[in-house]
């Protein structure tokens, strides 16, 4: 009884809390729930669904009605995501330099809401008792579920989407002058590579594009009827010739290999002439990006994924500086987070800027964290490092110690302008503007800024600090950004007509000059004195730092016709306000799905509900088995919620052949993306098993750090066992750390903990007896041997990326024995099924107890996430 009265409390307190209050829009087709501060931006987006919806309805060749759409602020982080299970889309309520971020990210995931939950014929009744759980469109590869959405994204405006953007467009032309076109197993499995997670969006998006330019729009809207309503297409991620094969070739009347050599062959044939205007100076896997040049040196930033075990990567970011003259070069700053600014140099201070996460902000999904900019300064003579700014800083620039800087409205479009006195920690607002500031350049004389009106791509301006004027110089409807400022002139990347390009612009003649084609964003730099133009240059196998000797000829810009229509806003009459009972309206179990379970011995039938409000207010999980073996019902109900967010608390009480509750609690008082401390969490679990005389209680705390390759995580916890009934009672200590290190190709982990009853009284006796405490540490090398990235896409769909070799230590020690594992293995890293990674290989593992020989274990194993 007590067990169900804490989880019908807990299931009220969460059904009707909220730690900001919520506002509801609604029409017909979308539900739209959002923070009050949001609200104007809630309203653009609800207009640009409605807006664009029918161009994402006529792709897909589906509709919706009463769809959940939440929007969230997580700070200057910029995201969104379709969630087909529970039906609901997310969205980030932040500006970005994009045209209109809240439709191209709206329809996006309108579109994946539309394919993702479109089935018929069998199938459908699946769905309708089982939920979109069983939807066949999510037995697809991601490659094929970002490509519908890309594509779509792009239609908006030739002037946005990934399409039109021009990135994805030169890197697919790069590989086909290299003859590297990306097999099919590679989009399907995106390993460690280039170009990393943005290969499903990449290769979908610009095969979807050659798609409907080659056979017709409308066949979208058939393939995903078609694959919606085949029994087969479940087959597709094991056997893609049974389901997915079978598709297109009905649809188009070639499989999907050959519909992927067809598109690689038109792109050879298109783009055999592709190159880079310039000089290879950089040699990296990964991305470079933002050159810059002072005092004959050049610096870049170098971002590198690194392989550190099986399914774990490393980022490591890197500021490079390098004599351009001997090709030497030494890392300087180096960070686990992103880097969001070119350096600012002014004397010997070199100013950078790093992603940050902190609390306070509007949602739930991130816990009330969002991200921010802090801009730091690291003295060249010292080596010593600063922070000077943190908040929602976009662009800065700097001169005589002071950092004029541009951050983003909290609430509505545009920029405010600060100053900020380093030496006297004094900061001023100088303006706010309607324009959104995105990049800033320059200090002395010539400062330049990268920026645009609502609605529109960034043009290039001339910022003057006196009167704080933004003077608009060169601009197109597609985009002009990273302005550099060298020599009088301005330095800029655009995409104007095509791949991206690097051009100059000399405010005092007004000539505009194309200098370099290197198809990459990262922006330029030009050294005055040895009269170069470093660029980013884009290859498959990376982006890279490329140099030039450039000649400053006037360029037509390319000829355009705005074609891109500003979204009206809904009147008033368009939509209706709804309120909280339209979130409790959402509770409804969107998972409905049957068990089977066998242990070896019996089996257990039964079923399970899940589902969840749109604030996570609420999630809960109902499941309900009948063991034959004991012939009885077995019961469970769980339930967790984020009212309170950050406070995450989850309850789970189960009873049947057995029984017993238990509350876990836990709140995260620090989380970070920076060098250091990177979370703190503290909480406390409460349980009681078979009856409420047997009660567990233990508060706990987990500290986590991060330095560039290197993270640890320390957890404690001091739990609490009575057995009301015979009067025991007991506490135990528990400490564990964990520390991992990369290393060249691989990685160094080191575990260890103790567990230490600090007292335990008998039952009989009422006596304090001593327990035996418990150490262990364990000690493994994880090596890359050498990579496979070979695969196949049919018979099987599976795929080899890396191998890794294992050397392991292990020891345990009670106080009454030793116990030491000494072991090695094969691990070899490998995907299958589209979606499912599977670690598989040999181990041996010689045992040796208080010093003595106590045997050998070997053999293969097999491991899946389930497993982990």
């Amino acid at each position: 009884m007590r067990r169900a009265v804490l989880t019908v409390v807990l299931i009220f307190f969460a059904g009707f809390t909220w730690a900001y209050e919520p506002l509801v829009y609604k029409t017909g087709t979308f539900t739209l729930f959002f923070p009050e501060k949001h609200s104007e931006r809630a309203l653009k987006l609800l207009s640009s669904l409605e807006y664009h919806k029918l161009t994402a309805e006529a792709v897909t060749g589906a509709s919706l009605k009463g769809l959940p759409v939440l929007l969230e602020d997580w700070g200057m982080y910029n995201n969104g995501w379709a969630d087909p299970v529970y039906f609901m889309i997310t969205v980030s309520a932040g500006l970005t330099s994009d045209m209109d971020w809240l439709s191209y990210v709206g329809i996006h995931e309108y579109t994946h809401m539309l394919h993702l939950t479109k089935a018929g014929g069998m199938p459908s009744l699946f769905t309708a008792v089982f939920g979109n759980i069983a939807s066949p469109q999510l037995m697809a590869p991601l490659w094929v579920m970002e490509a519908v959405t890309v594509y779509t994204e792009s239609k908006l405006s030739p002037y946005t989407g990934r399409v039109n953007e021009g990135y994805f467009g030169a890197y697919m032309a790069a590989c086909a002058a290299a003859g590297e076109h990306p097999g099919l197993v590679k989009a399907v499995y995106t390993p460690n590579e280039m170009p990393y997670g943005t290969g499903p969006y990449l290769f979908g998006g610009m095969f979807f594009k050659y798609l409907a330019d080659t056979y017709g729009e409308e066949k979208f809207a058939a393939y995903f009827s078609l694959y919606g309503s085949s029994l087969l297409s479940y087959a597709s991620p094991l056997f893609p010739w049974l389901g997915m094969d079978n598709t297109f070739r009905k649809v188009y009347g070639k499989s999907t290999q050959q519909l992927w050599r067809e598109w690689g062959e038109s792109l050879e044939e298109k783009h055999s002439g592709f190159m880079i205007d310039g000089e290879k100076v950089t040699s990296h896997k990964g991305h470079t990006s933002m050159p810059a040049v002072t005092g004959g040196k050049l610096y870049y930033s170098r971002s590198r994924v690194e392989k550190a075990a099986p399914f774990r990567t490393v980022r490591i970011n890197e500021w490079v500086e390098r004599d351009p003259g001997t090709g030497r070069e030494e890392v300087i700053i180096s960070s686990p987070s992103s880097f969001t600014h070119p350096l600012v140099f002014d004397g010997d201070t070199i100013y950078f800027a790093e992603a940050e996460m902190t609390g306070g902000y509007a949602n739930k999904s991130m816990q009330g964290f969002g991200y921010i900019t802090v801009i730091s300064a690291f003295d060249r003579r010292t080596e010593k490092t600063k922070e000077i700014v943190r908040g929602r800083a976009r662009a800065f620039y700097a001169h005589d110690s002071r950092i004029v800087y541009a951050q983003d409205k909290e609430t509505s479009f545009g920029s405010e302008i600060f100053e900020f006195d380093v030496k006297s920690g004094k900061r001023e607002k100088l303006a706010e503007t309607d324009i959104m500031v995105t990049g800033f350049s320059g200090g002395s004389g010539l400062t330049a800024a990268s920026a645009r009106v609502e609605g529109k791509n960034t043009d290039i301006y001339i910022f003057e600090r006196e009167g704080v004027v933004f003077k608009r110089v060169f601009g197109t409807p597609w985009t002009e950004n990273n302005p550099a400022v060298y020599g009088g002139k301005i330095f800029f990347n655009s995409n104007m007509g095509g791949f991206i390009s690097v051009y100059s612009y000399t405010p005092d003649t007004g000539v505009l000059s194309r200098l370099a084609s290197g198809g990459a964003p990262g922006g330029a730099a030009y050294d005055d004195d040895g009269g170069e133009l470093y660029f980013t240059g884009i290859e498959p196998g990376g982006i890279n730092i490329y140099r030039r000797e450039p000649v400053f000829e006037p360029y037509e810009a390319a000829l355009y016709r705005e074609e891109t229509e500003a979204v009206p806003l809904l009147e008033q009459g368009g939509y209706e306000e709804g309120g909280y009972i339209d979130n409790l309206a959402q509770l409804a179990p969107k998972v409905r799905l049957p068990l089977v379970f066998y242990d070896g011995e019996q089996f257990s039938y039964g079923a399970l509900l899940a589902g969840s409000d749109v604030f996570y207010d609420l999630f809960y999980d109902l499941s309900v088995l009948y063991d034959t073996g004991k012939n009885g019902f077995d019961f469970s109900l769980g339930a967790g919620t984020l009212a309170l967010s950050p406070l995450y608390i989850h309850t789970r009480t189960w009873a049947g052949t057995s029984a017993g509750a238990d509350i876990r609690a836990v709140y995260p008082f620090y989380r970070g993306l920076r060098s250091g401390i990177s979370g703190f969490y503290g909480g406390m679990r409460l349980g009681a098993a078979e009856s409420a005389d047997n009660i567990i209680g233990a508060p706990f705390a987990q500290l986590e750090m991060k330095a560039p390759g290197l993270e640890s995580v320390v957890y404690g916890e001091y739990e609490y066992r009575a057995q009301r009934g015979d009067g025991s009672a007991g506490f135990t200590a528990r400490t564990a750390f964990i520390i991992r290190r990369l290393i060249n190709a691989g990685s160094l982990e080191l575990s260890a903990g103790a567990e230490a009853p600090v007292y335990y009284r008998s039952a009989e006796s009422g006596e304090v007896i001593g327990l035996e405490y418990v150490t262990y540490a364990h000690f493994n090398a994880y090596l890359r041997a050498f990579q496979l990235r070979a695969g196949l896409w049919n018979p099987v769909s599976v795929y080899f990326e890396d191998v890794f070799l294992r050397f392991g230590y292990g020891n345990e020690f009670t106080g009454i024995y030793t116990a030491a594992r000494y072991g090695a293995g094969v691990h070899i890293e490998s995907k299958a099924a589209f979606h499912v990674p599977v670690n598989w290989g040999y181990e041996v593992e010689v045992i040796m107890v208080n010093g003595s020989f106590a045997g050998v274990t070997h053999g293969f194993f097999v491991k899946t996430p389930l497993m982990w």
